[in-house]
C-alpha cells in the first residue's frame, strides 16, 4: 500500500521503486518551474519533508522526488527545475520519463513573484510549450508573495485568466501554514480529472531551455 512508506518521508524515496503504487493514485500533484522558484520548499511544507532547497542557479533536485501530503492523501511530486545550469540533458530525460509514466491530476506551475508582468508571461509561456493541452489541470502557484497587496493580486489573476485562460491561482509566502497549503491544493485538485497519460517528447521539454 502507498501509505506504508509514509514513515520514510524524511528520507529520499526512490521514485521508480514505488512507480506501480504511484500509478494507482488518483491524487498525483506535480510541481514544475524554474530553478529557485520554490518547488522543493512547497514539497517540504506540504509533506513535512527535508529535501534540499536552493536559490542559486543550479538545481538541488537532480531526481524526481516526492512524498505524501499531511492532509488529503495527495502525492506531491517535485521535478528537477527548468533552466538548470548543470546536467541539462539529464534533467530533460528525467522529466520526460516521469511525466510519461504516471497519471497526473494537477500540474502546478511554480513561479516566483515579480513586479513585472513580462516575467510572468515569459515563465508561463515557457511551461505552456509543454502542457498547453492540459490547461484544465493547471494551477499557478506564486511564491514569495509576502508584499503583494490586493490590487496587485487582482492584476495577476486577471493576467493569467485573460491572457492564458488559467483561473486557478494560489499565492504563497515563506510563512505559509502547511495544513492550509494542503487544503488549498486539494480544493483545486478536487475540481480536476486525472490525465491518464501525458504524451511528451524530449524535444518538447527542450523548448524550455534558453
Amino acid at each position: 500500500m502507498l501509505r506504508t512508506v509514509k514513515s520514510e518521508k524524511r528520507f529520499y524515496i526512490p521514485f521508480l521503486n514505488y512507480l506501480e503504487e504511484i500509478k494507482k493514485s488518483q491524487k498525483n500533484v506535480v510541481l514544475f518551474g524554474s530553478v529557485g522558484n520554490g518547488k522543493t520548499f512547497l514539497l517540504n511544507k506540504a509533506c513535512d519533508t527535508n529535501f534540499l532547497t536552493s536559490d542559486k542557479g543550479y538545481s538541488c533536485t537532480r531526481k524526481v522526488q516526492y512524498s505524501f501530503s499531511l492532509k488529503h492523501d495527495m502525492i506531491i511530486i517535485d521535478f528537477p527545475g527548468l533552466n538548470a545550469v548543470q546536467d541539462v540533458i539529464g534533467h530533460l530525460k528525467t522529466q520526460k520519463t516521469a511525466l510519461s509514466a504516471i497519471p497526473i491530476r494537477m500540474i502546478c506551475f511554480v513561479i516566483k513573484y515579480s513586479p513585472r508582468n513580462d516575467d510572468f508571461e515569459r515563465e508561463l509561456g515557457q511551461m505552456l510549450f509543454i502542457f498547453d493541452k492540459y490547461i484544465k489541470n493547471i494551477t499557478i502557484i506564486i511564491t514569495k508573495s509576502e508584499n503583494i497587496n490586493l490590487k496587485r493580486k487582482e492584476e495577476i489573476i486577471h493576467l493569467f485568466k485573460n491572457r492564458f485562460n488559467i483561473e486557478n491561482i494560489l499565492f504563497t509566502t515563506l510563512n505559509v501554514n502547511r495544513y492550509d497549503l494542503c487544503t488549498n491544493l486539494f480544493n483545486y485538485l478536487s475540481k480536476m480529472e486525472n490525465i491518464k497519460q501525458i504524451i511528451i517528447k524530449t524535444r518538447d521539454l527542450a523548448k524550455t531551455v534558453p
